[in-house]
């Protein structure tokens, strides 16, 4: 099947932003273990010359890496909120689980096949504007 993209984002953009809501469940459970690894576990240690902080070198990446998933779940929230619950569940179901328009109906969603369209490329622009990419 084809892959839309659309004229409003250039392709690397779109994906960038569909990506970050796409993953979004799973970033806020990675931000979740971050937290318990940043605090239980023990770096592994290669016996390289001179004074070495594996601990602190660990805690500096991992805490890099929730920094950044924080900053992609936030854009992601920030975007959502601008919608309403109808529109919500729209973008959960076409983006995430694929449900196609003739199928919208049978899940509750009553809107125009063009009004959803619309709806979906406002909500992905506005994801792409919170990650600066736009």
């Amino acid at each position: 099947m084809r892959e839309y993209i659309p004229k409003y984002l250039p392709a690397h953009k779109y994906r960038a932003a569909l990506a970050a809501y796409q993953g979004y469940e799973d970033m806020i459970d990675e931000i979740k273990k971050i937290d318990k690894d940043i605090i239980f576990s023990s770096p592994t240690y290669r016996g390289a010359g001179g004074v070495a902080r594996p601990t602190e070198a660990k805690a500096i990446k991992l805490e890099n890496l929730k920094r950044e998933l924080e900053r992609q779940t936030r854009a992601v929230e920030q975007a959502l909120v601008c919608f309403t619950d109808d529109e919500r569940k729209l973008f959960d179901l076409s983006v995430n689980h694929g449900v196609r328009y003739c199928d919208m109906i049978d899940h509750g969603v009553h809107m125009s096949k063009r009004t959803m369209e619309r709806r979906k490329q406002e909500f992905i622009k506005k994801i792409a504007e919170n990650l600066f990419l736009v």
